[in-house]
């Protein structure tokens, strides 16, 4: 074998160790060979997304960190599935993942969907999901490219600040559908807390346990991970965590709707008063 053979094969076995070791920390993120986790379903945005993507326009998911956005993708994958599309037309990618951040490009991204036809080998059009897309530098570049080819259903999920420019609005005009995830409403809150509130009956029947939950909401808010703890303490210590990065609500805004909602129910202390009218109430505040 010549030198140039030599580095030929050195060349390809490292080629081939790169993408052995990127489908593997796929292989983690995605569910070819496990179950799906089990999530609370979010219909509201579900339904946006079921309805959006056989547009075969791209999907972007927006929203502050941890309000939801990669389990309503979980969740629209389940959703995918249950309808007959097979786990191996499904790729899911966690751009956060450690492993992947000191490679972070366009080109990893190439690579990342090489690897994954290599090795899965859909028969389909498949379905890819780039959680935290904005980690990319030029992520937008890839999604045309993609979007022109018609080659795959594209979700993408990532933080307002970076996904609201005017180059990427620019450069994928009339190309991509938002899906705009909030934290957890109210109504939402109920159904994660097990309460489900349908009629005026109901909330009377109920309505010591909702008021207790709805100071529970005023005080924690609607992050999906703080109202699934039950302890307090690590309550507020997650809050804090997102306080220290800059996600949490304003404070004055957050105490201002907290002390007018406590002085609207002192001031109407009787009156078995609906959750829409409250809400209409607090919206003057937002």
């Amino acid at each position: 074998m010549s030198n140039f053979d030599i580095i030929i094969v050195n060349i390809m076995r490292r080629f081939q160790m790169e993408r052995e070791k990127i489908i593997e920390i796929l292989n983690e993120w995605n569910f070819w060979n496990k179950p799906l986790s089990k999530f609370y379903s979010r219909k509201k945005y579900e339904n946006q997304i079921e309805k959006k993507y056989k547009t075969e326009e791209i999907i972007f998911l927006k929203g502050v960190r941890r309000s939801g956005k990669s389990t309503i993708l979980i969740n629209h994958i389940k959703n995918l599935l249950q309808q007959g599309v097979l786990k191996e037309e499904i790729l899911f990618v966690n751009l956060e993942d450690p492993r992947f951040v000191p490679y972070l490009s366009l080109e990893l991204l190439e690579e990342i969907k090489n690897a994954y036809l290599f090795y899965l080998n859909p028969k389909n059009k498949p379905h890819i999901f780039l959680d935290e897309i904005q980690n990319i530098e030029g992520f937008e570049k890839w999604l045309l490219k993609e979007y022109e080819l018609k080659s795959s259903y594209l979700y993408a999920t990532g933080s307002n600040s970076k996904l609201l420019s005017k180059e990427i609005s620019s450069a994928l005009s009339g190309r991509y559908l938002d899906v705009l995830v909030y934290p957890l409403d109210f109504k939402e809150f109920l159904f994660f807390k097990g309460k489900v509130v349908s009629n005026e009956f109901e909330y009377i029947a109920n309505k010591l346990e909702i008021e207790r939950l709805f100071e529970e909401y005023i005080n924690y808010g609607g992050f999906p991970k703080v109202v699934l703890t039950d302890d307090v303490e690590l309550k507020e210590e997650e809050l804090k965590i997102r306080h220290c990065i800059g996600e949490a609500v304003p404070t004055k805004i957050f105490e201002q709707i907290a002390s007018n909602t406590k002085i609207y129910l002192v001031k109407r202390p009787n009156i078995n008063f609906q959750i829409f009218e409250l809400v209409e109430f607090i919206k003057q505040y937002v």
